[in-house]
C-alpha cells in the first residue's frame, strides 16, 4: 500500500511523482528520453534493461511494468522468466548480455564500472553510443526505483494496447536529454521547498558515500558547505557515514536515504512514517526520498566521466 498518505492505492508511479511537483516533469520527460528517445538501442531493448535493473532492485511495481513495455515492442514473454537470474538462459540475444553484464555490475556497485572489457566486446556489434545508452538506462531505473519502493506504489494489470498507444504518444514527444536532465537538477535541488539547499546537498554527499562515489561526496559535500552547512558536520559524515553527525531531527529522512540505498527493497511504511513523526511534511519525505533517488542515478552517470565536476559529469555522459 501507498506509504505517503496522499497517494491514492491506484495511483502509477508517474502520478505519485507528479503529486510533489519539485521538477516531476522535467524527471518524467528525461525518463522518456532515456527509454524512448533517439539510440542504436531499441525501444524493446532498452524496455529489457528496465525490467532487468528493476528485478535485480526487486522493484515489482517497475518490473512489472517494463516488462509490458518490453512485450508490447517485441520482447519475447518467455524471456522473463528467468531473466533476472540467468539473462543467458533465458534467451537474451548473445550481444546483448556484455551490456547487460555492465548494467549489473552498475546496480551493485555503482564505481565499479569495468566497462573497458566490457566495451571492447560490445564494440564489435554496437555503435559506440549503445553503450552509453544501456548505462543511462540502468541509472535511471536505480533512481526510479528507489522513489517507487519508498512511495509503495502498487502494481496495476498492465494493458498492452494502452502501453503502446501511451509510449507512442511520448515517443513523438521525447525531450532532448541533457536540457531535461539540467532542468530536473536545478528544479530538485535548488528551487524553493522544506529541505534548506545546504541539507539537499548534505543528503546527496551522504548518499554518494554511500555508494563509495568519492568525488561525488566531495562535490556536494563542499557545496553545502559554500551553501552554509557545518564544515566539521559535511566532514565527518564523510569520514564515517556509519555515524550520523546531522542534527537528530534529520535523522529519520538520512535513515530513509540509507536503507534505499543499500537495500531499496527494504523500505517500509514504518521508515517513511518515523520521519513524518518527527515533523516533517509529506512534501520534505518525499523531497528526501526523490533527492536520493536521483543521487544514485547520478552515482551511476558519473563513473563514466571521472574528473570532472559531477554536475559537468552527468551532463557530458548524456550527450
Amino acid at each position: 500500500m501507498p506509504y505517503l498518505p496522499s497517494i491514492n492505492p491506484q495511483t502509477g508511479l508517474g502520478i505519485a511523482i507528479r503529486t510533489f511537483g519539485m521538477g516531476a516533469a522535467s524527471l518524467i520527460g528525461y525518463r522518456d528520453a532515456v527509454m524512448w528517445g533517439p539510440s542504436p538501442l531499441s525501444i524493446g531493448e532498452r524496455e529489457l534493461i528496465a525490467t532487468y535493473v528493476s528485478g535485480l532492485n526487486n522493484c515489482n511495481h517497475c518490473h512489472i511494468a517494463h516488462r509490458a513495455f518490453a512485450e508490447v515492442f517485441g520482447v519475447s514473454s518467455e524471456i522473463f522468466e528467468s531473466l533476472v537470474d540467468d539473462p543467458e538462459k533465458a534467451g537474451v540475444a548473445e550481444r546483448l548480455i556484455p551490456i547487460l553484464e555492465v548494467v549489473r555490475d552498475l546496480t551493485f556497485n555503482p564505481t565499479a564500472l569495468a566497462t573497458t572489457d566490457s566495451a571492447a566486446a560490445i564494440g564489435a556489434d554496437w555503435h559506440p553510443k549503445a553503450l552509453p545508452d544501456a548505462i543511462a538506462v540502468g541509472a535511471i531505473f536505480n533512481g526510479m526505483n528507489r522513489i517507487a519502493e519508498a512511495c509503495g506504489v502498487e502494481n496495476n494489470p498492465p494493458n498492452h494496447e494502452k502501453t503502446r498507444t501511451r509510449i507512442e504518444k511520448r515517443i513523438q514527444a521525447a525531450p532532448e536529454r541533457a536540457q531535461v536532465w539540467r532542468d530536473y537538477d536545478t528544479a530538485l535541488m535548488r528551487e524553493p521547498a522544506p529541505i534548506t539547499v545546504s541539507d539537499r546537498e548534505l543528503l546527496a554527499a551522504y548518499v554518494s558515500s554511500l555508494n563509495m562515489c568519492a568525488q561525488s561526496a566531495r562535490h556536494h559535500g563542499d557545496t553545502a558547505i559554500e551553501l552554509g552547512a557545518d564544515a566539521d558536520t559535511v566532514n565527518s559524515l564523510l569520514a564515517d557515514n556509519k555515524t550520523l553527525s546531522v542534527r537528530s531531527s534529520h535523522h529519520p529522512l538520512f535513515a530513509i536515504a540509507d536503507i534505499l540505498t543499500r537495500t531499496p527493497d527494504k523500505i517500509g511504511k514504518a521508515d517513511i512514517d518515523a520521519a513524518l513523526e518527527a515533523g516533517w511534511s509529506e512534501t520534505a519525505v518525499f523531497q528526501s526520498i526523490a533527492i536520493t533517488g536521483w543521487t544514485n542515478h547520478n552515482n551511476r552517470l558519473v563513473g563514466q566521466r571521472l574528473g570532472e565536476a559531477e554536475s559537468d559529469q552527468a551532463s557530458a555522459a548524456l550527450q
